[in-house]
């Protein structure tokens, strides 16, 4: 895993599916423990030099997910925040697990209710990162 500069970041605006699996691959790169990832992007696909680790999520989704995507969404209400890329970090093969797909679920629709746009959800496995796309956890 290599690290990119919040100014090289600001060069480089995600305008692509490839581009958000490259940042995320440069940034997070292959598993070491479980955890979410949060990237925030503004309204040109350029990233924010914020970047958030969260871990101790418990292994299912809970009434916890709407009360997570509302704080993160009023949290960044007054920025320059447009969407957000979430990335799944767990140790493991590339397959989504169930645990996986319920997470992700959990969050597409609580994000959406909180109306903070989600760019794109992502896995960190042990051998790289692969993109989730809706029909993995919808």
């Amino acid at each position: 895993m290599t690290t990119i500069s919040a100014a090289d970041a600001a060069l480089l605006p995600l305008d692509t599916d490839n581009d958000v699996v490259a940042r995320v691959v440069e940034l997070v790169g292959s598993a070491l423990r479980r955890q979410v990832w949060l990237i925030f992007l503004d309204d040109s696909g350029v990233q924010l030099p914020l970047l958030i680790p969260i871990d101790g999520l418990p292994t299912w989704p809970d009434d916890g997910a709407a009360v997570f995507a509302e704080h993160v969404a009023d949290s960044t209400r007054d920025t320059d925040v447009a969407n957000v890329v979430i990335v799944w970090e767990r140790p493991g093969k590339a397959a989504p697990r169930a645990e996986d797909r319920a997470w992700a679920a959990a969050l597409a629709v609580a994000f959406a209710r909180a109306d903070l746009a989600v760019r794109g959800q992502l896995l960190a496995h042990d051998t790289g990162v692969r993109w989730l796309a809706p029909d993995d956890y919808l």
